[in-house]
């Protein structure tokens, strides 16, 4: 098969990672080769099947539904589901998040009326392209273990994996041997910074990856697949650059309201005289400037981001999800400004 590497597409773009790793009746031999470098330690027995569920149509039409997050769902062949998760952005709550929806496939994993025995395990897969635990591991994995006998484990319905891209570039950087390892290999495809020296070496080591690429460069070859691509990468920018306006006008609202705090708690002093007046308007006023400061100015700052994000043509819910504001409050804004 031949290697060439044309424009090195971004594999964690949402488009592509669904077109190379999700894609129904197309991924299951190279998502199943995936899910083995992951999954092996601490699975008893590779996986031989499975079933990709997941198959929402790839469409540059949903491109606001999902920025720069997305989900593949696989059942295995004893009914464990896998749910991959990719998260190129710090919102800070991934642990939080990763729990909920862990726990609602698992509940949904049983029907009405049916016995407890029948719940099946549930694994998630979490891929970030940030620091999001406090270890220095590539790959942190978790599961329910008693408290002081580390050992027993309670049962292994559960289970969450990490692959830490961050670490894996650091961990690389220091001459990682990706030779050693296969999950290594896969994360040298997954990482976008990866040379093309090192990816050739990786598409000789591994069957799988070599395909892959194969996959990849037909998205860059088809144009109506590129067009699609290209329209991932740009809302994921669209969606930093109100992330990062939003940021910056919360930290402007919150400076401008400290300074007219103080100032007003100077003015109040001077009237009541100079020196007791000047001590309690300064406390008075940076206090309150502090206060009004922070609660205006995060409240300015999401509203900035909010109107920013509509006027780009983003949904009320993916609004209401990166700004914190609630779904009626979106939907009022949208409404007074008509956009």
């Amino acid at each position: 098969m031949d290697n060439n590497i044309a424009e090195r597409l971004n594999p964690l773009n949402d488009f592509a990672f669904k077109k190379t790793l999700g894609e129904r009746g197309q991924s299951e031999p190279l998502l199943m080769a995936f899910l083995n470098a992951v999954l092996k330690d601490t699975r008893k027995k590779p996986i031989v099947s499975l079933e990709i569920l997941d198959n929402r149509e790839l469409s540059a039409l949903t491109i606001h539904g999902k920025l720069s997050r997305l989900d593949v769902l696989a059942q295995l062949e004893d009914k464990t589901k896998v749910d991959i998760e990719v998260q190129l952005v710090n919102e800070h709550n991934m642990v939080e998040r990763t729990l909920f929806y862990l726990c609602r496939q698992f509940i949904l994993g049983i029907e009405s009326g049916d016995d407890y025995t029948k719940l099946r395990p549930v694994i998630t897969i979490n891929i970030v392209n940030f620091k999001c635990l406090d270890l220095d591991k590539i790959h942190p994995s978790f599961h329910l273990y008693e408290d002081t006998e580390k050992d027993f484990m309670l049962s292994d319905l559960i289970g969450v994996h990490f692959l830490d891209m961050v670490r894996f570039r650091q961990q690389l950087a220091k001459g990682l041997d990706v030779a050693s390892d296969e999950l290594y290999q896969w994360l040298v495809y997954l990482n976008e910074q990866s040379n093309e020296e090192l990816l050739r070496r990786v598409f000789g080591m591994n069957s799988a990856l070599a395909e892959i690429n194969e996959k990849l460069r037909s998205v860059h070859d088809d144009p109506a697949l590129y067009r699609a691509y290209m329209g991932y990468e740009k809302a994921e920018r669209d969606m930093n650059s109100a992330r990062n306006y939003g940021l910056r006008m919360a930290e402007r609202a919150k400076e401008e309201g400290m300074q007219e705090g103080l100032q007003e708690g100077m003015q109040q002093g001077l009237q009541q005289g100079m020196q007791q007046g000047m001590q309690q308007g300064l406390q008075q006023g940076t206090l309150r400037g502090r206060l009004e400061g922070l609660l205006e100015g995060e409240l300015k700052g999401k509203l900035e981001t909010a109107k920013k994000a509509l006027e780009m043509g983003y949904a009320p819910d993916t609004i209401a999800n990166l700004t914190g504001l609630s779904l009626a409050e979106v939907k009022k804004l949208q409404n007074d400004n008509v956009v």
